[in-house]
């Protein structure tokens, strides 16, 4: 019998590699349209995200950041911190068993959804996250 990851427990602390990962899995959602925003963080964050597209996904450390577009008022980000227990779920729900606090629930224009759980989110400036990632992208480990 094969015992399942995480089953009955909390999820695997994220670090540098799974927020790479979550990175790579928020990323095959790029280029949809954000049609429903739900979760704690859904009234800071919902006017910033509603109705525009997901255009870029990017990491370092255990920080996420979604870049969000459209025609009219240009490129908007939101920076996800991972903490302890943070997880990210797309297009599937949490497989453990501890009564996660969905962050951030994103439901897009092809059915697709992103969840976020137990993350700190918050509206981030978007030229100062790319500085960050270009300053930090050579010290982590986990950078292409």
């Amino acid at each position: 019998m094969v015992k399942k990851e995480n089953q009955g427990s909390r999820p695997p602390m994220v670090e540098g590699p799974g927020c790479t990962r979550n990175g790579r899995k928020a990323a095959s959602l790029v280029g949809r349209r954000v049609v429903g925003v739900g979760g704690a963080s859904c009234v800071k964050l919902a006017p910033i995200v509603r109705s525009r597209t997901l255009s870029d996904v990017f990491s370092v450390g255990k920080q996420l950041w979604l870049v969000f577009s459209d025609d009219n008022s240009g490129e908007h980000a939101v920076r996800f911190h991972f903490g302890m227990n943070g997880s990210l779920h797309c297009n599937s729900l949490p497989t453990y068993s501890h009564s996660a606090k969905v962050s951030l629930l994103l439901k897009f224009d092809d059915g697709s959804q992103l969840m976020l759980c137990d993350t700190t989110a918050s509206e981030a400036d978007l030229d100062a996250a790319r500085r960050v990632l270009q300053t930090m992208a050579a010290r982590d480990v986990c950078s292409d």
